[in-house]
């Protein structure tokens, strides 16, 4: 579901989605930086949360195995 922002003079804009080709590394990096941010107000925090909730999608899951012989 989007939601629409409201800006000055009450007009209501759809965000933009964009795309990014960078490495699953990069990706990872990028990953690890946004978990440290501070977000102040729901706003905010929402649309940290979604930019984590994409970032996660990228990044391959290693599931571990036991390697005992």
């Amino acid at each position: 579901m989007r939601r629409f922002r409201q800006k000055v003079g009450q007009v209501l804009l759809m965000p933009k989605t964009v795309s990014l080709k960078i490495e699953e590394d990069d990706a990872q990096l990028l990953l690890n930086l946004v978990n440290q941010v501070n977000a102040k107000g729901k706003e905010s925090m929402i649309q940290v949360l979604r930019i984590i909730e994409s970032l996660e999608s990228v990044i391959p899951v290693v599931l571990e195995t036991d390697t005992e012989e």
